[in-house]
C-alpha cells in the first residue's frame, strides 16, 4: 500500500492537464458542447466520468467515444464510475 502512494507521487504530472479543450483535436459540435457545460480544460474535462458526460445537453454516444480516445492519445481518461 506505502509502495503505491510513493509510485504516485513519483509519476510526473500530464502536461496537457493545462491545455484548453480547443487545443486538442475535438470536432467542433463536442467543443461546443463542453463549453457549453463550462469545461475549459483537459483537467476539467478528466474529472468527468463517461457517465457525467453523457449526461449533458447535447452529449451523445459518439462525442464519449470521441473524447475518450482523445484523452487516451494524451496519456489519460475519463474518471471511473464509482
Amino acid at each position: 500500500m506505502i509502495i503505491d502512494k510513493l509510485r504516485g507521487k513519483l509519476k510526473k504530472p500530464n502536461p496537457h492537464l493545462a491545455d484548453s479543450i480547443k487545443e486538442i483535436g475535438l470536432t467542433d459540435r463536442t467543443y461546443h458542447c463542453l463549453r457549453k457545460a463550462r469545461i475549459a480544460t483537459v483537467g476539467d474535462l478528466i474529472e468527468l466520468s463517461w457517465n457525467d458526460l453523457r449526461s449533458m445537453r447535447g452529449v451523445v454516444r459518439k462525442t464519449c467515444v470521441e473524447v475518450e480516445s482523445i484523452l487516451k492519445d494524451l496519456g489519460l481518461e475519463l474518471r471511473k464510475d464509482e
